[in-house]
């Protein structure tokens, strides 16, 4: 989808943010590549800034999706990021 398309999804998904999805709670909703090499470049700088706005900005032209980010302490504990497309949350 386009960023314009993602910015409208993540606003409306926000409300996830806290809520529970497979017994794990919502940390955050971002939007990031769904291309591999530009989701793991995005990925390398957000956890070095945890700063979703920065991190996507080179990224605004491509293709993109909107997931929830869980365990947001994982990234400095080990580097672990765990996500879903925030289509696969049921009320969504």
């Amino acid at each position: 989808m386009t960023f314009q398309e993602a910015l409208f999804l993540a606003n409306d998904s926000e409300k996830l943010v806290g809520t529970k999805f497979n017994g794990e709670t919502i940390e955050e909703v971002l939007i990031v590549p769904t291309d591999k090499v530009l989701h793991d470049k995005f990925f390398k700088e957000y956890c070095s800034t945890l700063n979703a706005q920065a991190a996507i900005l080179p990224f605004m032209d491509s293709d993109v999706e909107v997931v929830a980010l869980f365990k947001k302490s994982y990234i400095h504990q080990g580097g672990a990021i765990i996500t879903t497309n925030v289509y696969n949350i049921n009320g969504n």
